[in-house]
Parts: structure tokens; sequence; C-alpha cells
């Protein structure tokens, strides 16, 4: 079992050698069972599932990277580009979750935005640099 610093230290090692240079990653938290990696590169905020595989599997623990606050949309223009890419017809309240980098999107009939989630979930993310939760 990793401790805290050597597996910070692993983490660190591993975006030296595998990851490219323009990763900025700016931060590495944890967050309860999760180690928390924010970054201010949009391609690997929206891209990150070789990364996270590699990492869950040298550090055996849960990860996720985050978008660094300076690189999302303020919170108000979020708001406006995410209801521009939902249908009209979908009623959603959205929320902003500063702290983690997440907007929560509450459906009044969920099936309306998971019908397609995940092209809806990408978008929102590539446009607003926030992390969907639907």
């Amino acid at each position: 079992m990793l401790t805290g610093d050597q597996m910070r230290n692993e983490v660190v090692k591993y975006f030296l050698t595998s990851v490219p240079r323009d990763a900025a990653v700016t931060r590495i938290e944890y967050e309860g069972t999760k180690l928390a990696i924010y970054t201010k590169n949009p391609d690997l905020f929206l891209e990150q599932n070789q990364i996270t595989r590699d990492l869950v599997n040298l550090i055996k623990k849960r990860v996720v990277i985050r978008s660094d606050p300076s690189i999302r949309l303020p919170p108000e223009e979020a708001e406006k580009k995410i209801r521009e890419i939902l249908p009209p017809e979908v009623g959603v309240q959205i929320y902003f979750d500063e702290t983690l980098g997440e907007v929560i999107l509450e459906a009044g009939r969920p099936e309306d935005v998971s019908l397609q989630a995940e092209g809806i979930s990408q978008q929102i993310a590539k446009e607003t640099r926030w992390k969907p939760r639907i």
C-alpha cells in the first residue's frame, strides 16, 4: 500500500514520463477516496480515459481529472451555452459546484436528457470546460 507522499510521487513521475509536457497539471489533491488532478489543458480534461486508466493501475485508487477553474467559463456564460446545447423541450435546473468543477443538470424528465447523454455531456464539457452530471 502506497503512502500519500509515495502516491503523489508516482503520479508526478507518471506525468513527467508518460504525458506530453503540455498537460498543464496545476494541482493534485485528495477528495475523499479519489485523487483529483486539475489541469489547464482542455484536451487532457476532455480526453482523459487512457490517463485515468493508467493512473488507476499505477496507484490503485480512483482518479478524476478536473478542469482548472481558470479555464472554465463563468457560470452565467456556461449556463447560457448549456441551454443552447440542450434541446428546447428539455426543462432542466442547472447548478454549479465550483469546488469540483461540475455542473449539475436536473431534468424534470431525466429520460429527455439521458437519451443523448453521452453526446450532450461531451459537448457541454468541450464548450464550457465544466464536467456535467446529469
